[in-house]
């Protein structure tokens, strides 16, 4: 389903001081014209509308940059899909020195005629081969709107979040983000799925692109599709921000995407459940906040968060202070747990799944155990059960959904498709046991005459003399491991390789137990335990 141009096209407002001072009416009224849809909106505020009365001199700005943060491009091989690494162990610095390193030779735009130009060349750069695409961002708590500015002050913005300070502390506060040429914002929702405004106080514009919230669950299904390594140790990998599909690759896959060109001087509103994200033309400051409705709290009680074990999940915060305020009707249930529905952006076959789920409840052909299983992997992961698919088979469910890749080499290659009743995959299926067995063997042979294999360019005579530099007291033979932060750790399972085919998700009987012939690592690491000591 494709919504209407009329539906997804972002829209402008040029409202008065009067109606600016109340910031919550007047969302609420771009609201009431539809304005969510699309899922980000610009503000232009009139003329007479001063931010900051003494202007923009960097030498007499007092702001103080403790986490300047290195911003690295990771390429994969499908053309406008890239992951993002950021190195936080920049040393400090203040605005000057981060305008000086902005606008340096090796940090400045190239030469364009119209944004829509520089957006080619953007994406022509971050894809290329050649060296990590590098640029440097901030991000300051601080503002820079005068105090004395009444209207549309970011620190001040009427929202239900206002007096909230014990229950979100962080996120009543507006921050400052620094910028420069190729800074990228990764695709993110806000943390709870709040609103956001973003004011560009000075310099150059960002290209911003927004998924209408509708579509979230498709930009998701995408995610999931070409990065299915981090999307096993986390569902909701969009939630980590540091993963970015253009906008091309996303409509041959029947995303609309909204592009918005944020300019000086000007706000935009992101509605709940909007992803964004985008690139700056050059250096910029500009100033983020966040605030709430009340029809956001349905929204917030049904965030997603990050579901990973070893990461820092999203911020969150308790909703009871917001359900007791504006659906005090529904406490009760929602402090004992019984307050269950769906994300209000859910697709048509979560909400199908839902009601089914609950019938079979009532006609008791699942027990209330099973039910509150199937609920909680429904909450989280939007998962499905099976019987449901078997049921209404045409659905648009996640695992149905076929990717369309921009990449040549991939266009014409088909999805690995494989089933319960599949008893065979091409390549490994077809191998008696015997040899199997035969290929164990060469494999093994092989591994012994290639000392130190897997580990790209190390030979073994290096591996060795690093083995050398430590001495365990407790006479352990310490293997080496893989880094996991160099190009080669960080390569997707090609699934063609025969150890790729060798796996059980692939049809195989993990005969060979080796990874992925592409994921090579570059810079071996020792293992050690804590009785190990290094050698003078």
């Amino acid at each position: 389903m494709k919504p209407s141009s009329d539906q997804t096209k972002p829209m402008t407002f040029y409202p008065s001081l009067e109606e600016l001072s109340s910031f919550d009416k007047y969302v609420a009224n771009m609201e009431s014209q539809c304005a969510h849809k699309a899922g980000v909106a610009k503000i232009v505020p009139p003329k007479n509308w001063v931010a900051r009365k003494v202007g923009y001199d960097l030498a007499e700005m007092d702001i103080k940059i403790k986490k300047q943060l290195e911003q690295s491009i990771c390429k994969t091989k499908v053309a406008g899909a890239f992951t993002t690494k950021s190195d936080r162990s920049i040393p400090s610095s203040n605005l000057p020195e981060y305008h000086r390193l902005a606008t340096s030779s090796n940090h400045l735009p190239p030469q364009h005629t119209s944004s829509d130009d520089l957006e080619q060349l953007y994406w022509k750069q971050v894809t290329e081969d050649g060296p990590p695409s590098l640029a440097y961002k901030a991000k300051v708590q601080a503002t820079l709107t005068d105090p004395d500015q009444a209207v549309l002050n970011l620190a001040n913005l009427s929202s239900i979040l206002f007096g909230m300070t014990e229950e979100v502390p962080d996120l009543c506060l507006p921050h400052l983000s620094l910028g420069m040429w190729k800074t990228t914002s990764c695709w993110q929702v806000e943390d709870m799925d709040l609103y956001a405004v973003n004011y560009l106080h000075h310099g150059a514009p960002k290209t911003r692109y927004c998924v209408p919230p509708q579509f979230g669950y498709k930009l998701e299904q995408v995610a999931q599709k070409l990065f299915p390594g981090v999307t096993g140790s986390c569902f909701n990998l969009l939630r980590h921000k540091d993963i970015m599909i253009s906008p091309k690759l996303l409509l041959d896959n029947n995303i609309p995407v909204n592009k918005v060109v944020h300019e000086q001087g000007t706000f935009l509103v992101f509605f709940p459940h909007a992803f964004h994200a985008g690139f700056d033309h050059g250096f910029n400051i500009s100033e983020i906040a966040n605030f709430a409705l009340p029809r956001w709290v349905e929204y917030g009680k049904r965030f997603r968060e990050c579901l990973c074990t070893n990461k820092k999940r999203s911020v969150s915060f308790k909703m009871d202070k917001f359900v007791e305020k504006f659906q005090p009707e529904m406490l009760s249930c929602w402090k004992q747990g019984r307050d269950f529905a769906l994300h209000p952006e859910d697709p048509e076959f979560v909400q199908r799944y839902c009601g089914d789920m609950k019938t079979r409840l009532y006609l008791g052909f699942i027990t209330n155990t099973e039910f509150e299983r199937l609920r909680e992997s429904l909450k989280l992961k939007r998962k499905i059960a099976k019987w449901f698919k078997e049921k209404f088979p045409n659905l648009d469910y996640t695992d149905h959904f076929e990717l369309v890749k921009r990449d040549e080499n991939y266009l014409n290659t088909p999805v690995l498709k494989l089933k319960k009743s599949d008893k065979s995959v091409k390549g490994v299926d077809k191998l008696s046991t015997s040899n199997h067995m035969a290929v164990k063997k060469k494999h093994r042979q092989d591994v012994v005459v290639k000392k130190g294999f897997g580990f790209k360019g190390e030979k073994f005579e290096d591996l060795k003399a690093k083995r050398s530099l430590f001495q365990c007291p407790s006479n352990k033979k310490h293997k080496f491991k893989a880094c996991r932060t160099c190009s080669g750790c960080k390569e997707e399972d090609c699934n063609t390789c025969v150890y790729c085919l060798d796996k059980p998700r692939n049809g195989g009987k993990l005969v060979l137990k080796q990874k992925c012939k592409k994921r090579v690592c570059g810079n071996p690491k020792m293992g050690t335990c804590p009785m190990c000591r290094l050698e003078a």
